[in-house]
């Protein structure tokens, strides 16, 4: 088949906007906000203190007006707007700030301030409070209709709050009454009748200062508003009515808990670098729509680069300088439930005694949940360790020695480590920092583990019940170095309502001898069973851990293992002119969903054997993403477009070999037999026994730089190498060319 040029030139100008355009990457710490799709709703919500006004100072309207241009909300929730201020001139502020048509909606007046609700979009059913009515400033809430062709019959109802400040016991009763009237306002919409009816599984966000547990003193008894906003548990049935699970399908509202991506602190107020109070938070109905991403933006932690990058100044959220006392926090939502199964931490790897001085100490956690675990909130973790000897019956106290909070973000099938600043962990700081952002480590200089015998320690979360109560509810716990002779250890933990943890059989262990560590084995879920650990495994804190189950525990049932074709082995470049250093493989998510990297393991096939195997790092690929990796000596000149490159064991991985009957394979990490994709280049004798696809991609010509095999069109999958890799030039990152060098020949001046 002949292609005329007059039906390739337009090809060619697609290919080279492809080739051009600079695709915008989600990373705050880096000063860069910008969405992972167009199509996500972002929500902000913003106590701006009375300096967002028509007539406020000039420099603290200035870093406002950068603050939101970094941003870019589609809707925003403001707390303590100047009661004067009109609806047309804070429309006119906006809009002189940020550009395009801004909708605004004003609540109640409380004589010092009052809430508003802008958005991008037009607003209808606006309300200024709820029925029966909170008082104080109310409710101010609206639909935002959603633009049909991008998000069809579907809009948004959104509820602005600022509940009552203080911490006297009326305060707290304010408080309450307003989560008692959100939870029946709630129920009002999703039921048929009544003051407002909403279509079902209208997405839901309640927003705002909610002043919850204030100056992080927790609730005074018997008031408990945290716990309404989130479960519906009303305290005045009499006034409110009966309890009411606020989300469509009967279960609780999710906190979306955004948080500072470079201290990892969830905390809203005061507006300096280490805020101590999450006053401020984003609820939301979780079947209906699900968090993309969110963070809280505060520039007193951000880096001067990242700072230039996102066009703001030091001072534009310190308070001490131009910024409100309370900082910005944003939620990016898509519609629909999410499919990946909730968080879960467990303990994955821990070192306590090593030849001659302890220098090698850690405890790495891992999530191995398809969500993003933050370990400040909603939930607070706690790591606790006893000292020696621990008690073979319930102790009359508390036996905890060291206790410590958990600050930091897991992305799904990601690595926490918590390690020493000092002594106790140098001969391993390096590795851990080296393998793992700032986000998922935490360095202490109070942090060891005790070398036994029987020496204990547990992972817990703490909840807190009351302005001085609190509670711990276990997720794991151990004995390591257990001497052999009790069948039982108790552990007290220190919170107020103590918990005890008898720890028996298989929590029983962990001795040993030499410099390794104590691991897991990758694919095991079991809580509190070291049967499926290794004990003096080689230490990989950060990495994905060395021993691979015999029999790896079963993935949630919400949580789909991935199928041959669902993830394609989409490019390869392996061989260029002189010596090589172009050389990458690209994976491309076709399943349908956000994927867990660490599910995956790529090897060296020449043959039909497997030379070689590399497990994929920690994080998520979303559907219709793409990964690059890259060589540790033969991918300089694509660096920045590596995604991951490829060391394992502290052992670079250089294994895109040139030779005949060569390839690459992808199988499941949990499921070693199950093989998702397979590439054999010049020849097609390298699919290993079991692969999805057979025949030969080609040959990456070595006379030629800036070629690859690649699949045409971009993401084709028959299962046929030959049918669906042409020789095109290589795009790392981007989508595959559109024309294949093959149609070079019919290109006309």
């Amino acid at each position: 088949m002949t292609l005329k040029a007059a039906a390739i030139r337009p090809l060619l100008t697609l290919v080279l906007v492809a080739l051009t355009a600079l695709a915008a990457a989600f990373d705050p710490v880096s000063g860069d906000f910008s969405r992972a799709s167009s199509s996500d709703i972002r929500v902000m919500s913003w106590n701006v203190e009375k300096k967002f006004r028509p007539t406020g100072d000039v420099d603290e309207l200035a870093a406002i007006e950068r603050v939101l241009t970094a941003i870019q909300p589609d809707v925003i929730v403001f707390q303590e707007i100047v009661p004067s201020d009109t609806e047309a001139d804070l429309k006119t502020l906006l809009e002189t700030q940020t550009g395009g048509t801004w909708y605004v909606h004003r609540g109640i007046s409380d004589g010092f301030n009052r809430n508003l609700v802008a958005s991008r979009y037009p607003l209808s059913m606006q309300i200024t409070d709820v029925i029966p009515s909170t008082g104080l400033r109310g409710v101010t809430a609206a639909l935002v209709d959603l633009p049909d062709a991008t998000y069809g019959s579907s809009d948004l109802y959104i509820m602005g709050l600022h509940l009552k400040s203080g911490g006297t016991t009326s305060d707290e009763e304010q408080r309450q009454a307003g989560a008692d009237a959100i939870i029946n306002w709630i129920r009002d919409i999703q039921t048929d009748g009544g003051n407002i009816t909403l279509p079902h599984s209208t997405p839901i966000v309640w927003a705002g200062d909610f002043n919850i547990d204030f100056n992080d003193a927790g609730n005074e008894d018997p008031y408990h508003t945290s716990r309404t906003l989130v479960t519906g548990d009303i305290y005045d049935e009499a006034t409110w009515g009966a309890d009411f699970a606020p989300d469509w399908d009967g279960t609780a509202a999710t906190d979306a808990a955004p948080y500072d991506h470079t201290s990892g602190w969830s905390r809203t107020q005061p507006a300096t670098a280490n805020p101590s109070s999450r006053l401020d938070r984003i609820y939301y109905t979780d079947s209906a729509m699900r968090v993309k991403s969110t963070f809280i933006l505060n520039t007193t932690t951000m880096t001067s680069g990242a700072l230039t990058a996102a066009g703001l100044q030091a001072g534009d959220t310190d308070r001490d300088v131009d910024g409100p006392d309370h900082l910005p926090l944003v939620a990016d939502f898509a519609l629909g439930r999410d499919p990946n199964p909730v968080a879960q931490l467990v303990i994955n790897e821990f070192s306590y005694d090593d030849v001659g001085a302890d220098d090698r100490t850690f405890v790495e956690f891992k999530n191995i949940g398809g969500r993003p675990l933050n370990l400040d909130a909603p939930v607070d973790y706690l790591f606790l360790r006893t000292g020696n000897s621990v008690a073979t019956s319930e102790p009359g106290s508390h036996n905890i020695a060291g206790s410590w909070d958990l600050v930091g973000v897991i992305p799904p099938g990601g690595i926490f480590v918590l390690y020493d600043d000092g002594d106790q962990s140098a001969g391993i700081e390096a590795t851990i920092e080296a393998n793992l952002p700032a986000i998922q480590r935490m360095k202490n200089s109070t942090f060891t583990l005790n070398n036994g015998p029987n020496a204990g320690f547990a992972l817990v979360t703490r909840e807190r019940t009351g302005k001085s109560t609190t509670q711990d509810h276990l997720i794991e716990a151990y004995i390591h170095a257990y001497d052999g002779v009790a069948t039982s250890h108790f552990i007290k933990t220190n919170s107020t309502s103590p918990l005890v943890i008898e720890l028996t059989g298989n929590q029983l262990g962990g001795v040993l001898s030499n410099d390794n560590t104590i691991s897991r084995r990758v694919g095991d879920r079991t809580l509190n069973d070291y049967s499926d650990w290794v004990i003096g495994d080689v230490a990989t804190p950060g990495l994905v851990n060395n021993t691979a189950s015999a029999s790896p525990d079963a993935v949630p049932a919400t949580e789909v293992a991935l199928a041959a074709g669902e993830v394609l082995i989409n490019e390869i470049d392996y061989d260029d002119p002189g010596a090589d250093d172009e050389s990458f493989i690209e994976l491309f998510n076709v399943s349908g969903r956000t994927i867990v990297l660490s599910d995956i393991e790529v090897l060296a096939t020449e043959n039909g054997s497997i030379k070689r195997n590399y497990k994929l790092g920690y994080g998520t690929l979303a559907d219709g993403a793409r990964w690059v990796l890259g060589t540790g000596t033969d991918s300089a000149s694509v660096a920045g477009s590596v995604d991951e490159t490829m060391v394992f064991g502290g052992e670079t991985i250089d294994f895109l070999e040139n030779g005949a009957n060569d390839g690459v394979a992808l199988r499941l990490v949990a499921s070693p037999s199950t093989l998702i994709d397979s590439v054999s280049y010049a020849g097609s004798g390298a699919h290993p026994t079991g692969a999805p696809a057979s025949g030969n991609a080609g040959t990456d010509d070595s006379a030629t730089s800036g070629m690859s095999l690649s699949r045409w069109p971009d993401g084709a999958n028959t299962f046929d190498n030959a049918a669906d890799f042409s020789w095109l030039a290589a795009t790392p990152g981007t989508a595959n060319p559109l024309v294949p060098v093959e149609l070079d020949m019919f290109l006309v001046d």
